[in-house]
């Protein structure tokens, strides 16, 4: 459930949007904090989970982001550099690096992402 507070909003798993998120294959991602739910600019955050044999496309964003892996493993690259990330591990993408991930094992990979500041006011 959603909880409005004076200063504060609180989103659970349960009520956060869920997609498939574009250029990824085998992946879900759920959205916390977006400007498109709240009045926030500063920054997004989100739960993506990508199953075994998923990914993500090489891509680039207009905004810095990081990854925070919360389960599994994943190789990540970015600009050609390789990236063996596991629980407990942040990665930080600087804006317009060219990135992607593959899941490595059998065990899906779940990890927190934040752009700042916010996509759509990059």
């Amino acid at each position: 459930m959603t909880e409005s507070l004076k200063r504060g909003i609180q989103i659970n798993v349960a009520d956060a949007p869920c997609v498939e998120p574009p250029k990824h294959a085998k992946a879900l991602c759920w959205t916390f904090i977006t400007p498109k739910m709240q009045e926030n600019k500063a920054f997004e955050l989100m739960l993506t989970t990508v199953q075994p044999g998923g990914g993500a496309e090489i891509v680039t964003h207009a905004t810095e982001h990081a990854y925070y892996v919360i389960s599994g493993r994943m190789q990540a690259t970015v600009e050609g550099q390789v990236y063996n990330l596991g629980p407990g591990s942040c990665l930080y993408m600087d804006k317009e690096a060219a990135h992607g991930l593959q899941v490595v094992g059998d065990e899906p990979v779940s990890f927190i992402v934040i752009f700042a500041p916010a996509r759509q006011y990059a």
